[in-house]
């Protein structure tokens, strides 16, 4: 994928959850694939506020399962700050 915001989440994913750049790909489950957790999915929330100056709510956050999905939260609370 071409995207800069979606290399970016793949490096955060990668780099601070220690997952397999391989198993990342936009229809990838972050619970089912990704084995995320719920204190994961928190500090991937707090991680991409910090990252792109954006504030995220946990709510928002619970509507999220695909890396894709998270890539279009981050663009949309871009878009809003922008």
């Amino acid at each position: 994928m071409d995207d800069p915001l979606y290399d970016t989440v793949t490096e955060i994913l990668a780099g601070k959850f220690l997952i397999d750049p391989t198993r990342i790909t936009p229809q990838a489950s972050l619970i089912l694939d990704l084995e995320f957790d719920s204190l994961d999915e928190v500090q991937l929330l707090r991680t991409l506020e910090k990252e792109f100056g954006i504030e995220i709510a946990v709510s928002e956050m619970a509507d999220v399962d695909t890396v894709s999905e998270v890539v279009g939260l981050v663009s949309a609370k871009r878009a809003v700050v922008k």
